[in-house]
């Protein structure tokens, strides 16, 4: 499947532009737009709308141009004035005097795509071919001889050299946990319960269980999926389940895309990583199972733990921590895109210190990839834009490791401050806008235009040398940042030791 935008009218007229992978793609009069109008039309501000582009899928977004972005689908006798849509085969878009025809173009091939074993890469595509996407587990997208190398390290039967006990009662239930022989693998990442407290922990659900997995409680919704506190009654493990919400409805080989990405996931193992234990299909509805952690996350630390900044040694070890987890998945190829303070949950260890761990790693790439949108998703594109690098709007393809490194010091810096790098619209910002009918900028255009807020404005008592890191951490032009996510930790660690 490809997108194609044709200039159908306007001074640029007989121009098209073609996409056959997940894109963003900016039009206005900026220099940073992909689509540069002329800068003699009035009718158009500098970064006037915003296309999110899923091949077969494309969604735009105003970005609260002062003269509006104008659709006409086929249906429609006129342009309607859009502030989000989808938009379909020969819809048109307005914008100024220019006029744009959206065209989808269907695949020319149906060959089947190659697959490989996520662990020794040798080609798994004849063997799965005539599964369906329900019927496929993540053991199915590993070789025999990967199978029978990890078989010799299972001993469910062998007495257990590590204990482990109910996380809620402290009964020894180590034969149970380790009924697939996995318990030794999994000893720093999993907690149990015993059926006694599974009980007691249950509470009502939308649905009981799925396939092994009883739900005992939900978690939290949010734009992607519904996430449950569950329990695996086989071995007592204590997991997060989450069941991603359908949102458009994904074809057999989206199907099968996307639980291949996700299976390559089950490879990122690392102790600032949440480990990701399995995966499956339920009906129309994706569902992947990780570890669970028990003490919520950096957002809650802000807002209900301090209600304020997070000390400052405590805020830099958890950022650190998260750094090393990225700097162990960028050098393997994996880029997050969607780093934020709710995606960095939190553990303890033996001490009682707070241990931060990345989960979604993959997630939005992995839906993406399967032609689901993050705009439908989430009402935002790809990611949460306060979060986001600016690299992700004006470059999103070739959106490189710096962008997590941006978004990880963003993450510090709300830490520090317990408020952003840009000064982005409240909601009370939008009420006064509507009633002095002046519209707040968008936030988008916030984080393309505007400079940063050297985070000792926010927060004096930061010292220079923490600050000096942050703030260079945070800066637009990819090129003036740290690189890698190591560069960054060290500089965060020398700056400590200098206060």
């Amino acid at each position: 499947m490809k997108i194609v935008l044709s200039i159908v009218e306007g001074p640029r007229q007989g121009e098209h532009f073609e996409f056959d992978q997940p894109d963003c793609f900016l039009v206005g009069r900026s220099l940073q737009s992909h689509f540069q109008l002329s800068q003699d039309d009035p009718y158009v501000s500098r970064n006037h709308f915003l296309l999110e582009i899923r091949p077969p899928y494309c969604y735009i977004r105003d970005n609260k141009s002062t003269n509006g972005t104008y659709v006409k689908c086929v249906k429609d006798k006129e342009f309607k004035r859009i502030t989000e849509a989808e938009l379909h085969d020969k819809d048109l878009i307005r914008v100024g005097k220019t006029v744009l025809r959206v065209e989808v173009i269907p695949e020319q091939s149906v060959e089947a795509e190659k697959v490989f074993c996520i662990r020794c890469g040798s080609d798994l595509t004849e063997a799965l071919k005539n599964k369906r996407a329900a019927e496929l587990a993540i053991s199915d997208y590993i070789c025999q001889d990967c199978k029978k190398k990890e078989a010799m390290k299972i001993r469910p039967l062998a007495s257990p050299r590590i204990h482990h006990v109910c996380f809620g009662c402290s009964k020894d239930v180590s034969r149970r946990a380790n009924s697939d022989g996995k318990a030794e693998e999994l000893a720093d990442v999993i907690l149990y319960l015993c059926e006694e407290c599974a009980a007691q922990e249950q509470r009502e659900v939308d649905i009981p269980s799925i396939k092994d997995y009883q739900l005992l409680k939900e978690l939290g919704r949010g734009g992607m999926g519904i996430v449950y506190k569950a329990w695996h009654r086989p071995t007592g493990r204590l997991v997060a389940l989450k069941k991603m919400l359908p949102g458009v409805a994904m074809d057999e080989k989206a199907n099968k895309l996307f639980q291949r990405e996700m299976a390559v996931m089950t490879e990122l193992i690392h102790p600032h990583i949440v480990r990701l234990l399995d995966q499956g299909i339920i009906g129309r509805e994706h569902y992947f199972v990780s570890e669970y952690l028990p003490y919520g996350d950096t957002e809650e630390l802000v807002v209900k733990v301090y209600k304020g900044p997070v000390p400052i040694p405590e805020a830099c070890n958890l950022i650190c921590q998260i750094l090393g987890g990225l700097d162990y998945a960028h050098k393997r190829g994996f880029i997050h895109r969607d780093i934020k303070p709710p995606n960095l949950l939190l553990t303890k260890n033996k001490k009682g210190e707070r241990i931060a761990k990345l989960t979604d790693f993959g997630l939005s790439k992995s839906y993406e990839k399967a032609g689901n949108s993050g705009m439908t998703m989430r009402g935002e594109t790809s990611g949460t834009p306060f979060f986001m690098a600016p690299e992700q709007f004006t470059n999103y393809r070739f959106v490189k490791p710096p962008a997590d490194v941006y978004s990880a010091a963003v993450t510090l810096y709300y830490l520090l401050t317990a408020k952003y790098q840009f000064h982005f619209p409240t909601p009370l910002d939008m009420v006064k806008g509507i009633l002095k009918e002046k519209k707040p900028k968008d936030p988008i255009l916030v984080i393309l235009e505007d400079p940063p807020i050297p985070i000792r404005e926010q927060n004096p008592a930061i010292p220079e040398a923490l600050a000096a890191v942050v703030d260079k951490a945070i800066q637009k032009d990819e090129k003036e940042r740290f690189q890698t996510a190591k560069e960054l930790e060290e500089a965060i660690k020398e700056a400590l030791k200098r206060i």
